[in-house]
C-alpha cells in the first residue's frame, strides 16, 4: 500500500537528516549507546507523529491505505512500534550511566530543576501508562476511548522537550524544523478529532424514523435533514445521538439500508456499554451522522460474479449491497451467503430471503453452522460454479472466519486482489 510506503519514507527521511547533521567521524567517536538512543528517540517521536496523523478520518488517508478500517490498524501497529522505540531512548541513557545510579535517576525522576528533561520523562511515563493500557489491558471500550484521549497529552510533552533540549535536533536545523513540524501537524490533528471533528467533520443532522430490535441487534432508520447526503454500499458511518443519557461520543455503525432507501438506516450489534444504552433511543430524537467511510464495497458490481459472505453483525454491509441491486442484471451474478450458528441469529434473514424471491439480482443462502458444518470456499464454489477469473469476494464478519475463508479462496486461485473484507474495530 502506498500509505506503508510514505510512512517508510518518513522514517528514512528522519535518519538522513540525523545522519546529514553529523560529521562522519561522529559516530566513530561517541559510543554505540548514544547513536542508539538518538536514533530511538527520533524513530519513535516520527512514528508517534504519523500515528496521530492517522487518526483524522481524511478521505485521502483511506485510499492511501484501502479504507479506514485498515488507516486504523496501521494507526495502532505505528502506535506500537513508536512505544517500542520511545521506550528504550531513556533505557539506552541510564546504560551509558552504570553504574552511576544517582545519575541513572536524572532520566527516570522529574525534576522542576530541568524543564527539557521534566518533559520529556513525564511523556515517557505517561506514554508508557496510556499505551499499556491499549496493548496489555482489555478495558470497557468508554474507559480505553477516554484514556486514549490523553495521548496527546504526551505529543505537546514531547514537542516542548524537542523544542528545550540541547541535543541533534537543535543542532541541525532541517531536522529541528522536521521533528517540530510533525509534531505540530500530530498535535494539530489531535485537536481535531477531540475538539473540532463534531463541529466541522462532514456530517449531516437526522431524526429518527425508525427503530427494530431482533436478537442481539437493532436497526435504526434516520431520515436525513439532506437529501444529497451519498454512500456507496458496503460503507459506515459515525452516529452521534444528542441524548446525554445515551452519549454524544460518535460511534462507527454499519449501514444497511440500500443507495435508493428513502431512510439511512444503521445496524447495531448491542457489545458493550455504550451499545446497551442505544436500547433507549426512539422515534423522534436527533442524531448526527458522520461520513460515510470504508471503501469495503467500492468494486462491487465490478465483476461477473459477486460473492458475498458475512457473519454476525458483519452481514449489515452486505445487506446495503443486496438492497442496492434494483433492476435484474443477465450478465452479473451476486451471491450471498449468511453464516450463522443457529436460526435464530439469523436476525436479516427474512429481508435476504425476501430480496431472493422478488427476483432480484441476489442468490441467498443461509448457512446454519449447527445443522450444515462451516462455510468453506470449496462448498462455495461448488455451489454456485463460479469462474475464478470473473469472480470478486467480499467478506465481513468475525477476523478468524475471514482469514480461513481468504486463505481457502486464495488456495482456489482466486487473486488476493480480487477478495475485500471489512474488519473494522477501533482497539
Amino acid at each position: 500500500m502506498l500509505g506503508i510506503t510514505l510512512i517508510i519514507l518518513g522514517v528514512v527521511n528522519t535518519l538522513a537528516l540525523y545522519i546529514l547533521g553529523k560529521d562522519p567521524r561522529y559516530f566513530m567517536s561517541v559510543s554505540p549507546l548514544t547513536v542508539a538512543n538518538q536514533v530511538a528517540a527520533l524513530v519513535g517521536t516520527t512514528l508517534l507523529a504519523v500515528s496521530f496523523l492517522m487518526t483524522v478520518r481524511f478521505k485521502v488517508l483511506e485510499k492511501l491505505f484501502g479504507g479506514l478500517d485498515k488507516v486504523y490498524r496501521i494507526h495502532h501497529i505505528t502506535g506500537a512500534f513508536a512505544f517500542m522505540f520511545l521506550i528504550n531512548h531513556p533505557l539506552f541513557l541510564m546504560l551509558k550511566t552504570i553504574p552511576n545510579a544517582q545519575v541513572t535517576l536524572i532520566y527516570l525522576i522529574p525534576s522542576f530543576d530541568n524543564l527539557p528533561y521534566l518533559f520529556g520523562i513525564a511523556a515517557f511515563w505517561l506514554f508508557i501508562i496510556l499505551i499499556s493500557l491499549t496493548l496489555f489491558v482489555k478495558l470497557p471500550y468508554h474507559i480505553w476511548k477516554r484514556t486514549h484521549e490523553y495521548v496527546g497529552i504526551v505529543v505537546l510533552l514531547g514537542l516542548l522537550h524537542v523544542f528545550t533540549i540541547e541535543s541533534d535536533v537543535s543542532d541541525f536545523l532541517p531536522l529541528r524544523i522536521w521533528m517540530l513540524a510533525l509534531l505540530f501537524f500530530a498535535l494539530s490533528a489531535y485537536a481535531y478529532i477531540r475538539f473540532l471533528y463534531r463541529f466541522i467533520g462532514p456530517h449531516v443532522n437526522g431524526e429518527i424514523e425508525a427503530v427494530e430490535r431482533s436478537g442481539d441487534v437493532i436497526n435504526i432508520s434516520i431520515r436525513l435533514s439532506h437529501s444529497s447526503f451519498q454512500f456507496v454500499p458496503g460503507q459506515f458511518v459515525f452516529l452521534a445521538v444528542k441524548n446525554p443519557a445515551i452519549g454524544r461520543e460518535p460511534h462507527p455503525f454499519s449501514i444497511s439500508s440500500g443507495i435508493h432507501d428513502s431512510c439511512l438506516r444503521v445496524s447495531v450489534k448491542i457489545d458493550g456499554d455504550y451499545t446497551l444504552r442505544l436500547r433507549n433511543i426512539k422515534k423522534g430524537e436527533q442524531v448526527t451522522v458522520y461520513g460515510p467511510h470504508g471503501q469495503f464495497g467500492e468494486r462491487f458490481g465490478t465483476t461477473e460474479t459477486s460473492i458475498l459472505v458475512g457473519g454476525g453483525i458483519g452481514i449489515a454491509p452486505l445487506v446495503s449491497m443486496v438492497r442496492s441491486l434494483t433492476t435484474p442484471d443477465g450478465v452479473k451474478k451476486t451471491y450471498c451467503y449468511y453464516s450463522v450458528s443457529s436460526k435464530n441469529e439469523a436476525v436479516f434473514d427474512q429481508e435476504l430471503s425476501l430480496a431472493h424471491l422478488a427476483g432480484q439480482p441476489v442468490n441467498y443462502i443461509l448457512n446454519n453452522t449447527k445443522e450444515n458444518g462451516r462455510l468453506t470456499a470449496q462448498k462455495i464454489q461448488k455451489e454456485t460454479g463460479f469462474n475464478i477469473k470473473d469472480v470478486m469476494v467480499f467478506l465481513c464478519g468475525p477476523q478468524t472466519m475471514m482469514q480461513s475463508l481468504a486463505e481457502q479462496f486464495i488456495q482456489l486461485g482466486v487473486r488476493k486482489s480480487k477478495i475485500s473484507y471489512e474488519d473494522f474495530a477501533l482497539r
